[in-house]
C-alpha cells in the first residue's frame, strides 16, 4: 500500500514563504526545515489533508480550493504531493500556532519566511 504525504508552501501577499523547523523531539528528522502538511488519511483527498494538517500544524486557516499542485513524486512506497498557496495577508496580519511538531524559526536563519 503507498502512503501519501501532502504538503503546503504558504506565501503572503509580500512574497514571503512560511518555512519551519520540525521539533527536537519529533520522531522523524528532528530539527530539520519543513513545511506544514502530513499524511494524507483514507478518507481524504490530498486537497483536504492538507488543509486540516495546516490548521493543525500552524493554526493557519486555507482552502482546498486555493491549493495549486505544484507536483507529485513517488519515492519508494510514499508519494508526495507539494501544493502552493497564497495567503491575503502580510507577516504582521498572520498569527502561527505551532503544534508540537515545529519549533520556531530563528529570524535570521532563513530569508523569505513569515515572520512570527
Amino acid at each position: 500500500m503507498v502512503k501519501i504525504v501532502s504538503k503546503a508552501l504558504i506565501k503572503n501577499k509580500n512574497g514571503k514563504y512560511l518555512l519551519l523547523y520540525r521539533g527536537d523531539t519529533h520522531p522523524n528528522f528532528p530539527g530539520h526545515l519543513d513545511l506544514p502538511g502530513g499524511e494524507v488519511e483514507s478518507e481524504e483527498t490530498s486537497r483536504m489533508a492538507t488543509t486540516r494538517e495546516v490548521q493543525e500544524e500552524t493554526g493557519i486557516c486555507i482552502y482546498p480550493n486555493g491549493l495549486k499542485k505544484l507536483f507529485v513524486k513517488r519515492h519508494k512506497n510514499t508519494k508526495h504531493v507539494l501544493f502552493e498557496t497564497v495567503i491575503d495577508k502580510t507577516e504582521a496580519d498572520i498569527s502561527v500556532k505551532l503544534s508540537w511538531e515545529h519549533k520556531k524559526i530563528p529570524l535570521d536563519d532563513v530569508i523569505g519566511t513569515i515572520r512570527y
